[in-house]
């Protein structure tokens, strides 16, 4: 989610240096004279470190109406896990710099936490009043994961992505659950989850474990604020799974059918009772970069061995490709670019959240 942060405003100001030189046999020092200097420029910038990374989104700029938007703001301090120090009076809380976890600096976490509470309260009071409309609504500082530790794309997707991005974007991570793929039990995990009272919780695993650690949830009374599913959960075996339990879940997916191209696949699909999802939809589009390809190397059928050194070279020469949803770009490791889009789980239906593009 992209977040829109409120930056801290730092006065340069110029300052004029004088050396004083002592000179042997002088009768008398240098007189000097003041003169009253007027800024010629001031720069807004972050007090800390998170701060800095703030960007507000573009779609915001310059807009005059009244409607009433929803946004993300990042309040100007960092997360008791990313604070290296600075603030006087505090010490420092990162783990990296302290050599110590959260949990083992009790005193420090308390004082820097009891700040930042301060904090908080002081911006919404003078965003209030700079904007009496403002709803302020929630407060967005935890983030708690559950994975599958023996899918390598749910490892990842928490590891890498899910986690790193959390930490990246000044969330304290206070913690992770673990679970397989198999698994049919998830007490336990559940119970870690709901002594860590994050505000939001991030599951990185797919439907079937999904469902089990959401009725869990839904049994020992886990209710975050903000609830995050992986990719490969934005599918009707989910909403089938689980739909009850999976209410309001937020997922990034690459597909939905939002425009001419994806509702005519989506309907194809259904008129042949098939789901359209992210998966489906995938091999679609292959289908159809496949066919480009053989066109354009003008396959026949009567050299295989010929036709498939055809069709990889022309597969390989690919940087983009038309997609459902836009053009799919290709990295130079070969990787894809795709477009993507939230979608969040409404009723029994995916329903499409924001839309980057």
């Amino acid at each position: 989610m992209k977040q829109v942060r409120p930056v801290g405003t730092l006065l340069a100001a110029l300052v004029l240096l004088g050396t004083l030189v002592t000179v042997a046999g002088s009768a008398s020092p240098p007189a000097f004279t003041a003169e009253t200097l007027t800024p010629g420029s001031t720069f807004a910038g972050a007090k800390s470190i998170s701060g800095s990374l703030a960007e507000t989104d573009p779609s915001l700029l310059g807009r005059t109406d009244s409607t009433l938007v929803n946004v993300f703001i990042k309040y100007d301090y960092d997360a008791t896990a990313s604070y290296s120090g600075g603030v006087a009076g505090l010490d420092a809380t990162n783990p990296t710099v302290t050599g110590r976890p959260l949990n083992d600096n009790p005193a420090a976490v308390r004082a820097y936490e009891a700040h930042t509470d301060d904090l908080s309260a002081d911006i919404s009071s003078a965003v209030k009043k700079a904007v009496p409309s403002t709803d302020i609504r929630e407060s967005f500082q935890t983030v708690y994961g559950g994975v599958e530790e023996d899918f390598a794309h749910s490892r990842a997707s928490w590891y890498v992505v899910m986690k790193d991005r959390a930490t990246a974007n000044n969330f304290n991570v206070v913690g992770e659950s673990k679970w397989l793929l198999a698994d049919t039990n998830f007490a336990t995990q559940v119970r870690e989850m709901k002594k860590a009272n994050a505000d939001i919780i991030a599951i990185s695993a797919h439907p079937f474990s999904l469902c089990g650690a959401l009725k869990e949830m839904a049994r020992q009374g886990v209710k975050p604020k903000v609830l995050v599913g992986l990719t490969s959960s934005s599918s009707l075996e989910t909403l089938q799974g689980c739909a009850k339990q999976a209410q309001g879940i937020i997922i990034p997916t690459s597909f939905a059918p939002i425009n001419k191209d994806g509702k005519f696949a989506a309907q194809s699909t259904a008129k042949y009772k098939g789901a359209a999802d992210l998966h489906s939809m995938a091999a679609w589009e292959n289908m159809f970069i496949l066919k480009d390809v053989m066109e354009a190397e003008k396959i026949t059928g009567k050299d295989v061995q010929g036709d498939r050194r055809k069709i990889r070279d022309g597969l390989a020469k690919l940087k983009t490709t038309q997609g459902l949803m836009g053009v799919t770009k290709r990295t130079d490791d070969r990787e894809a670019d795709k477009p993507y889009l939230f979608v969040q789980a409404k009723g029994n239906e995916w329903v499409v959240l924001h839309n980057p593009l």
